[in-house]
């Protein structure tokens, strides 16, 4: 049976790993990120990592 606290765990450990994916993107992502909104393709405006 699967409790509270595992169920929590779960979450706990898909967050992190989320955080992490994020973290480790932002290093290493060449390309801006960009938005498609309908037909429009815009490239949005942010803080990008430097490529090495």
């Amino acid at each position: 049976m699967i409790t509270k606290d595992k169920v929590t765990e779960i979450f706990c450990i898909i967050d992190e790993f989320g955080k992490n994916l994020d973290g480790e993107l932002k290093k290493t992502c060449a390309y801006p990120p960009i938005m498609v909104v309908g037909n429009v393709t815009e490239i949005v405006k942010g803080d990008f990592p430097k490529v090495r």
